[in-house]
């Protein structure tokens, strides 16, 4: 089953930076000056502790990808938005993708989706578009190959739902309208769940047939 966790950003970083003096987690953050990269370097390891239940520092592999503690075989994918960080862990590849709502994604629409997807999502509904967006930043952290992948051509959605954005804008996380589709990476089918709540959409991918329902914790 694949894991999703939350963690709200909404603290400053010296609240963050005392609660992981209190959970033993290094705190120092050695030439980082931006206040919100602050925020989501002590925000990742206060939910890697969270998960993994260990201390040790968070690494990645030559890609970029986090790695889970040593000694455990699971796969994990993180992302931030606006006070917002969210962590999949799964047995199998994944990735996961959260984006604050807001129209950019309408103007950049054509950056991303192939003409079919353009005919498809309306170009005005901001919660269509950004699930989209979502599921192809998700499907591109899960892909087993990422180099030279075009957003366009190589990561294509399936019927990708078209949620209605009347009745997501008033959604708490724990009501979220929950969305299920397919897409391909390449060719790989890929199975993606979504979240739709007030300012928020998230999705999360993993490879079609891998067994892996998806499980969402809300924030602690």
């Amino acid at each position: 089953m694949t894991q999703v966790y939350f963690l709200n950003l909404h603290e400053t970083p010296r609240q963050l930076a005392a609660r992981c003096r209190q959970a033993g987690i290094d705190h120092s953050l050695p030439g980082v000056k931006a206040v919100g990269r602050q925020c989501e370097q002590l925000g990742e390891r206060l939910l890697w502790h969270r998960i993994f239940n260990t201390s040790d520092p968070l690494r990645h592999d030559a890609d970029g990808r986090p790695l889970a503690p040593d000694g455990d075989s699971r796969h994990i994918s993180l992302s931030h938005t606006r006070h917002l960080l969210c962590a999949a862990v799964g047995e199998s590849r994944l990735g996961i993708d959260v984006e604050y709502t807001g129209p950019r994604v309408l103007r950049v629409r054509e950056k991303f989706l192939h003409p079919d997807e353009l005919a498809a999502i309306p170009p005005d509904n901001i919660a269509a578009n950004l699930t989209a967006w979502t599921a192809k930043e998700a499907l591109y952290k899960a892909a087993e190959r990422q180099h030279g992948i075009d957003l366009c051509e190589d990561l294509r959605l399936g019927a990708c739902p078209v949620a209605d954005p009347q009745k997501t804008g008033t959604l708490t996380l724990e009501h979220a309208l929950r969305l299920s589709f397919s897409a391909t990476c390449r060719s790989e089918e890929y199975s993606l769940t979504s979240l739709l709540w007030s300012g928020y959409v998230l999705t999360v991918a993993h490879p079609a047939g891998s067994g892996s329902p998806v499980s969402f914790h809300l924030p602690v």
